[in-house]
């Protein structure tokens, strides 16, 4: 037997624009398992994005190149921190960070910044919810349009509060 008939070849899928790119390297969605790889420019904020159940998504990030303030919000009802966002600077290393499902999640690129991310949960784009409120102060701040236009952390803290993170 040969060797491929047991390996299958693929090209990543790349989206590009001014901010930088969005690598998905492997994605299968009957296991809702996806490896991705983000390159940012300085100045770049991503996010604040989390999934409504049943599409959550926990994160796994490594950034590789680079540092970055990363965020979170915590939106588990149960969790005494609910509706509080937290920052913290990561700078490349081999550390790996896990982002609860129960997580929205963004970051902001401090320098030009690679970060890989696995993402467990299918990718659902109707049940994205982006944040709106950026946490970072910058004159030079890029965003995108989607970002920007997001819902309001006050009403998406409404949509979560009857979530029982437990049950899923």
């Amino acid at each position: 037997m040969s060797f491929d008939k047991h390996i299958s070849e693929y090209d990543p899928i790349l989206f590009d624009d001014s901010r930088g790119y969005l690598k998905v390297i492997s994605e299968d969605s009957n296991l809702g398992i996806s490896y991705k790889e983000s390159f940012s420019k300085s100045g770049v904020f991503r996010g604040m994005h989390i999934q409504v159940p049943p599409y959550e998504q926990t994160k796994h990030i490594c950034v590789l190149e680079g540092t970055i303030i990363d965020h979170v919000i915590i939106l588990d009802k149960e969790n005494q921190d609910f509706g509080k966002i937290f920052s913290q600077e990561i700078k490349a290393s081999e550390k790996v960070y896990t982002i609860p499902k129960y997580c929205a999640h963004g970051f902001y690129a401090k320098e030009d910044t690679i970060l890989r991310y696995l993402c467990i949960g299918k990718y659902s784009e109707v049940n994205e919810i982006c944040i709106k409120e950026c946490y970072v102060e910058s004159d030079n701040l890029i965003i995108s349009s989607k970002d920007k236009s997001g819902t309001r952390l006050e009403n998406c803290i409404n949509t979560f509060k009857d979530i029982d993170w437990e049950k899923i």
